[in-house]
């Protein structure tokens, strides 16, 4: 480990390869002296991600991958580091999971947590109340964060009211090679059922059907390029990328150093330890 100083642990999204691309292009903005690491977990929804150890179900993959985050993060604070903490898609969740771990001193020493889109995004997080993560919310309010949110990205941004909130509520334990996924599953059927995250409204058909197309209009955006265009699309309200505006804040929030106008100098973080 270098001395002391900032480490980013980036967690990346559901298939993406080590290290991450979407994160990537977050840490390769950021001062030269700080420490990236990538946490290598699953980053598998199912049969959706890596093959690496089969098709596992989501939540055992950010279990998982929250247990060796959460061991970066101690390895580091222990070291005298400050610690930034990055998360893209089912990567977000990893690191809810882990913060959910980490005592009051511990995530005292967490400088900063930047989303990008976060299946668990609270609402107003960027300004919308209607709209948050299509898993629900994991609101933070005792460490420095920042959401990178496009208006068109049903993860992070899912109507409050929408039958993608179903799909979300039922899969994330679904996974061919896990042996409890069918009996967990099938347990949890009982509770959902009872609760289920959407349900038609029979009473409110023409309100259905616009609930269904835009749940139809997210799926097609997911499937396109609205999930995946962080780096390249204008974050609103700025000239910057996403992605941009995420370095540029997390260099101002960790190191006090001023943004300027979008000029970034000495890019690149050290990858080793």
């Amino acid at each position: 480990m270098k001395e002391a100083g900032i480490v980013v642990i980036r967690n990346r999204g559901i298939g993406e390869p080590e290290p991450g691309p979407t994160l990537s292009g977050v840490t390769d903005l950021l001062p030269s002296d700080w420490t990236c690491l990538e946490n290598p977990w699953l980053a598998q929804y199912g049969p959706a991600g890596e093959r690496r150890e089969g098709r596992v179900p989501f939540l055992d993959a950010v279990d998982s991958g929250s247990t060796s985050l959460t061991t970066m993060v101690r390895e580091a604070i222990g070291d005298g580091n400050r610690v930034v903490l990055l998360g893209y898609s089912g990567g977000a969740v990893v690191v809810h999971r882990t913060l959910d771990q980490l005592s009051t001193g511990e995530r005292r020493k967490i400088a900063a947590v930047g989303f990008v889109s976060d299946p668990e995004q609270p609402r107003l997080a960027t300004g919308d109340a209607d709209r948050y993560g299509i898993r629900g919310e994991s609101p933070i309010t005792d460490i420095p964060a920042r959401w990178a949110a496009d208006p068109d990205d049903g993860i992070c941004l899912c109507p409050d009211n929408s039958p993608l909130r179903l799909l979300a509520q039922w899969t994330p334990d679904v996974g061919w090679d896990s042996p409890l996924a069918l009996r967990q599953q099938a347990r949890r059927a009982v509770t959902l059922r009872r609760n289920p995250a959407y349900a038609v409204d029979m009473k409110d058909l023409d309100g259905e059907k616009v609930r269904f197309g835009e749940a139809r209009r997210l799926i097609d955006g997911y499937r396109g390029d609205d999930h995946i265009s962080y780096g390249v699309r204008t974050e609103e309200g700025t000239t910057a990328s996403y992605l941009e505006n995420m370095a540029l804040w997390l260099r101002a929030t960790v190191a006090g150093q001023p943004t300027g106008d979008r000029c970034v100098a000495e890019l690149g973080c050290s990858t080793s330890a």
